[in-house]
């Protein structure tokens, strides 16, 4: 029997009524206007569906992934990126809340991503402890980044006008 993949879990389509490969762009967009640089393309060596580069102070999407999984690491990897608190801390503190960050980012958008991320989270943080510690800044970083993402949506809705 087949392994059920978390992409099965994803909504298809937005809320927002925008389409997601649109805002994937724009977001990515948003993003190399600032500090951060947002690149995409194949790992085919990991399983990674992207990575953050400190030495780059950048972002790598997979991009033989679906845009809504595209979406999700973008928003687990601005964690990365922005975080500069977290750098010392333990990979398993900064992975878990980076992945608590993308599924609160991934509800606000309506898409339902639990099914990878509960995994995800519980992997890395080993203890509810560590996301007990982490509520304020999983909060923080995931308000920092929906902000991001309503500051696009005047401009999408005037394009689909």
């Amino acid at each position: 029997k087949e392994l059920v993949k978390s992409e099965s879990f994803i909504k298809s389509s937005l809320d927002l009524g925008l389409a997601q490969d649109k805002l994937y762009f724009d977001l990515m967009r948003k993003l190399n206007q600032g500090e951060l640089t947002v690149n995409e393309k194949e790992l085919t060596e990991t399983a990674a569906r992207g990575y953050f580069s400190p030495t780059e102070n950048g972002i790598v999407v997979a991009s033989q992934f679906e845009t809504n999984m595209k979406l999700k690491t973008l928003a687990h990897s601005q964690l990365h990126g922005i975080g500069k608190e977290y750098e010392g801390m333990p990979r398993r503190f900064i992975e878990s809340q980076a992945e608590a960050v993308a599924y609160v980012v991934m509800q606000w958008l309506g898409l339902d991503t639990g099914e990878y991320s509960f995994g995800y989270i519980a992997t890395w943080a080993h203890s509810k402890n560590v996301m007990k510690e982490a509520l304020d800044n999983i909060h923080k970083v995931a308000n920092q980044t929906i902000t991001i993402i309503e500051q696009l949506k005047p401009a999408q809705e005037k394009q689909i006008a």
